[in-house]
């Protein structure tokens, strides 16, 4: 019981920072059930790039990924300028994230999330952490692989939803803000 507070007073504290729940995965993860498959640290301060998301949503795309810019969403709010999220889903239902740190907006964390029982692709994974290392030069550090059991499926399918739900609004929002 005392293990469950303290995890909700971290998943508590960290989102009051101003992580969303799937960014928090690389420091606790928000259901008990559910691990991302591989998570990793990336961090570009020796190299910023003023292109940073939009090279990483084009190197997502190109893998078959739908991307939302959620950072670049609360922008065009007027909200945080500084912070990276990018999520997005491929067919195959697998779940990337990309969130930065607070007040550290080049210290970011990466997740990927597949449809349990769990099968890592080791060629995705070795590319993704080369695009960032190789391609945006950047340190790749804290690599962790997960597992996840067939148990956990119905909370990966409710995230698949919801990410769904939001590539939709977001996909409705850049459709009606088109000057075609």
């Amino acid at each position: 019981m005392l293990l469950m507070r303290k995890r909700r007073g971290l998943v508590a504290r960290v989102a009051a920072a101003g992580l969303s729940w799937i960014g928090l995965l690389s420091t606790a993860h928000a259901d008990d059930s559910l691990l991302p498959d591989m998570q990793f640290q990336v961090d570009c301060s020796e190299n910023p790039r003023p292109d940073f998301d939009d090279q990483v949503t084009r190197y997502l795309t190109d893998q078959g990924f739908r991307v939302v810019d959620i950072g670049k969403s609360h922008v065009d709010r007027s909200t945080d300028a500084d912070g990276h999220e990018l999520r997005g889903i491929d067919r195959r239902n697998r779940i990337v994230s990309l969130v930065s740190f607070p007040r550290r907006p080049n210290h970011l964390s990466f997740t990927l999330l597949s449809m349990p029982p769990t099968r890592h692709n080791e060629a995705f994974d070795s590319a993704i952490q080369n695009f960032f290392s190789r391609d945006l030069i950047c340190d790749v550090s804290q690599v962790a692989i997960h597992e996840n059991n067939g148990d956990s499926l119905a909370s990966f399918q409710a995230e698949v939803d919801r990410l769904n739900a939001l590539l939709q609004r977001a996909e409705g929002m850049d459709a009606s803000s088109s000057p075609h």
